[in-house]
């Protein structure tokens, strides 16, 4: 399994942020997320400025149903990156303020980390990450740096 490699890496290299990503990627779409939040938490105190884990955590939080958290979490990026696209689109979501397609996007999105997390793992995927998830850290692709998360 990826994750067993991912943390292997980061056994190496507890400030890999590469490895680190991929792991998380992993751990979300298997519905590993409490182990994906102890990531994004881990991820924030290596990169405190980066607006990944914040948005990440954001997300987590409202698929949880926690909206509250979500804009706390959201609010502190735009307060740090104020033209952060992604963090204003959450926000606007959770204000229902934003248009069609980005709407039905996030909304995909949330519902689809709230039903892994329900279900404890991976519905039908086809993504290249999904693959990472199978094959590890060999086969990788580089993450987004920008939106990370979706």
């Amino acid at each position: 399994e990826a994750v067993v490699e991912y943390r292997a890496v980061l056994d190496r290299n507890g400030r890999d942020t590469f490895a680190r990503k991929k792991l998380l990627s992993c751990l979300i779409q298997t519905g590993r997320i409490p182990e994906a939040e102890d990531e994004l938490k881990t991820l924030r105190t290596i990169e405190p400025e980066s607006p990944e884990s914040a948005v990440g955590l954001g997300l987590l939080a409202i698929a949880q149903g926690d909206t509250a958290a979500g804009r706390r979490y959201f609010g502190e990026v735009l307060a740090r990156h104020p033209g952060h696209q992604e963090a204003g689109q959450f926000v606007a979501l959770l204000d229902g303020a934003l248009p069609e397609p980005q709407r039905s996007r996030l909304c995909d999105l949330v519902r689809a980390v709230a039903m892994r997390r329900a279900v404890g793992r991976s519905s039908a995927l086809t993504s290249s990450e999904t693959n990472d998830c199978r094959t590890g850290p060999s086969n990788a692709a580089p993450m987004p740096k920008a939106n990370a998360m979706t």
